[in-house]
């Protein structure tokens, strides 16, 4: 499981959450960045070794247990945060050493890694996916304008962004809201266990 060896940093370039380090379109790095983010890298190694090794395409399932309910605990949403600004960050950084072939290569893990909840029928989950995406095209944005991704590269990205088109995906999570809540207004116990948890 690559998301037992995520690390992180306080530092204000990596602290991946903020988001607001982001070069400007047409900038790279400056040294301290540079350098932040190389010992970030260094202390993700093995989760960013395992993220690059989840085979295209791949399905993913986390252990999860619906019947909990609103109780339900999803730790692996803000890890696959995580693992997407890890991955989206190494492609970026990449691309401004202008090494194409690398940079490509992890943004596609990046996008294996937003799309691991792509099946999951939760309006959190596929919130969470979009903000992944979010991410990831952010610093697509800016790889593109730094350096020149071959042909089969681009196809290769594009094929991926095209098929994350998933409307149903949405649609899953608001059916599971809608039955989710009306179960809980009519079942008084349910309801009442809610609250006792949202009260926790």
């Amino acid at each position: 499981n690559a998301f037992a060896h995520l690390t992180n940093s306080a530092g204000t370039v990596t602290n991946f959450l903020a988001g607001a380090w982001l070069p400007a379109i047409g900038q790279g790095f400056t040294a301290e960045e540079r350098a932040e983010l190389a010992s970030v890298f260094e202390a993700n190694r093995e989760a960013l070794r395992l993220l690059h090794s989840v085979p295209a395409p791949a399905r993913s399932r986390y252990p999860i247990n619906l019947r909990e309910g609103y109780t339900l605990a999803l730790p692996y949403l803000a890890q696959s945060r995580q693992a997407v600004l890890l991955l989206a960050s190494e492609a970026l950084l990449q691309a401004c050493d202008a090494n194409a072939e690398a940079a490509a290569r992890s943004f596609l893990a990046a996008g294996r890694a937003a799309e691991s909840v792509a099946e999951e029928p939760l309006l959190v989950s596929q919130k969470v996916r979009a903000m992944n995406w979010n991410t990831l095209l952010a610093r697509l944005e800016r790889a593109l304008n730094l350096t020149a991704f071959s042909d089969s590269q681009l196809a290769a990205l594009q094929e991926q962004i095209r098929s994350a088109e998933r409307p149903r995906a949405a649609l899953r999570g608001w059916v599971t809201e809608w039955v989710a809540g009306n179960t809980l207004f009519q079942d008084r116990q349910i309801m009442d266990s809610a609250l006792v948890a949202q009260s926790l």
